[in-house]
Formats: C-alpha cells, sequence, structure tokens
C-alpha cells in the first residue's frame, strides 16, 4: 500500500494518481507494515421477490390464455367448425408461457419476438381504433384492453430480462 502525500490516505502499489485528491503518487514510497485491504465480498441478491412473482404470473397468464384460445378455436367451447389459425395462435401463446416458466434457452429469441409483437400490434389496433372512439363506449373498452396488452407485453419484455440476467447473460 502506498499513502498519499497530500491527504494522507491508503492506496494500492499499483496507484499513479490518489483517487481521493489527485495527487500525484507515483513515487510515493511503500508504507512499512500496512497489509493489504480485503477484498469486499460481492453479494447479488437477484430481483426482488414481487418482481419474480409477477414473471411466474404473466408466463402462466400465456399458458392459460394459449389454451383458452386453443379450446376456442377448436370448436369444444361453441361447437363450431375448428379454426386453425387461431389453434395456431394459442399453440404459440401456450408455448412462449412454458418457454418462460421453464426458462427454455431454445425459445428465447422467439419469445422476444412475441412479446416485441404483442407491443407492437397492439399499439397499432389503439392507433386503428383511435378514430373510432366516437362510435362508442365498446371501442373505448377494445382502446383500454389493448393499452393494457401492450403494457403488460412491455413490463414481461423488461421482467424477462431482469428475471433471466443470470441464466442467458
Amino acid at each position: 500500500m502506498k499513502k498519499c502525500p497530500s491527504c494522507n490516505n491508503s492506496l494500492p502499489d499499483s496507484s499513479v494518481r490518489c483517487q481521493f485528491c489527485g495527487t500525484d503518487v507515483a513515487g510515493a514510497p511503500r508504507v512499512q507494515g500496512v497489509t493489504d485491504i480485503p477484498q469486499r465480498q460481492s453479494y447479488s441478491w437477484g430481483p426482488a421477490k414481487w418482481l419474480v412473482v409477477a414473471y411466474y404470473v404473466i408466463s402462466g397468464y400465456y399458458i392459460l390464455s394459449g389454451g383458452f384460445g386453443i379450446l376456442a378455436s377448436s370448436g369444444l367451447l361453441t361447437g363450431g367448425k375448428p379454426n386453425m389459425l387461431g389453434i395456431g395462435s394459442g399453440v404459440f401463446t401456450a408455448l412462449v408461457g412454458c418457454g418462460l416458466v421453464f426458462k427454455w434457452d431454445l425459445l428465447r429469441s422467439v419469445i422476444v419476438f412475441f412479446l416485441c409483437a404483442q407491443i407492437a400490434c397492439g399499439l397499432l389496433s389503439m392507433l386503428m381504433f383511435s378514430a373510432m372512439l366516437a362510435l362508442g363506449p365498446a371501442i373505448t373498452v377494445m382502446m383500454i384492453l389493448y393499452g393494457l396488452n401492450v403494457a403488460v407485453s412491455a413490463f414481461m419484455f423488461y421482467l424477462f430480462h431482469a428475471i433471466n440476467e443470470d441464466t442467458y447473460g
């Protein structure tokens, strides 16, 4: 360790300038009898508990939403003809939810695409329906639901990166 000749603070041997006062300490002699300061232990507490809970709640919502989409589109609930596009959408949504819960690395880019697509489609839908707000309360409710979908997808995008920071780097 070195001692700064100006402010008398202890500095590492490799110091060229004092980090406290800026004095040149390149020529300062090493102080005898001073032991090196032990390195601080790094603590990584991870994300807040409520963020983890929110992450899994929204992931579960995607699984349930996808499952309901599969049931509704298959015609089992309504007795109608199956809608293959709706079934595919439900399977995709449920798969994204499972990928979030089980942290499947294979689906990482699919999940990011899904969340970005949810945000983009929600904003586009809000833009399209904004011209029809005068038509009644049903359009207003749809605008609120699309806005909620955008907010949830954006929050999940944040959660995905905050919760999986250690998993995906």
